[in-house]
Parts: C-alpha cells; structure tokens; sequence
C-alpha cells in the first residue's frame, strides 16, 4: 500500500516504532517502506544544530525523508562530520543537506575545512 494510502492504525505502528528506538543507525536507502516518513514537513531539520547527538537528531535519523542541517559560523568541521554521520551514515545521495549560515564575512576563511572534512568521511559535498 502507498505511504499516502497508510491507514491510520499503520501510522500509529510506525510511530510506536519511532518511539521506540527502531532504525535508530538511519534508514537504509534500500529500506522502502519499512522506514517511516515523517509526515509533518518535506525538509526537515534539528531544532539544535549544534548537538548532532540530540533527540532531534536522532529522530530526525529514523525517517527516510531528506534532512538539513544548519552550519553556522559556531559550527566546527568534527560537528559538521557527526551530522553526517548520523544523519546519512549510508550516505544516499539527496538525503542531506548542510545549509551554511556563516556570514558573508566569514564563510570563505570556515566553509573550506568543514567541507573538506565531510568529504574525507566519505559524503558527498558541492
């Protein structure tokens, strides 16, 4: 049955599941309609950024929609690397974005090394 089609009782099964910690390692790009989405938004993003280990962020990594992430000039390139890792640690293409707000006075002397690290974890980053 489509996602869209989900009868009601499915949805509360998927976020019993969701509570209950299951993919808590992330949806796999294979998993199909085994990972919940996460009906509230199309691209969605942890309220707290700066803990890549927070509840939001590990939610946020038991649903198979695409998620962003919000670097800021605060944002470190290990932070920048955990996300990453938690958030797409099968790194399927389209399932992150890191969205920089850095000030424009600031994002060429912090950007380089935060994508630099990202592409030695093995993400994609343009």
């Amino acid at each position: 049955m489509p996602a869209h089609r989900r009868s009601s009782s499915s949805v509360r099964e998927s976020a019993a599941r969701l509570r209950a910690g299951a993919h808590r390692d992330g949806p796999h790009p294979e998993a199909g309609h085994d990972v919940p989405y996460a009906t509230t938004g199309h691209l969605l993003r942890p309220a707290e950024p700066h803990e890549p280990g927070g509840d939001h962020a590990r939610r946020l990594s038991s649903v198979h929609n695409p998620v962003a992430v919000r670097l800021g000039p605060g944002t470190s390139s290990d932070t920048a690397l955990a996300h990453v890792d938690r958030l797409d640690p099968h790194r399927a293409p389209g399932r992150l974005a890191l969205v920089t707000a850095m000030g424009a006075d600031r994002v060429r002397d912090l950007l380089p090394e935060a994508v630099e690290k990202v592409r030695a974890g093995g993400a994609s980053a343009c």
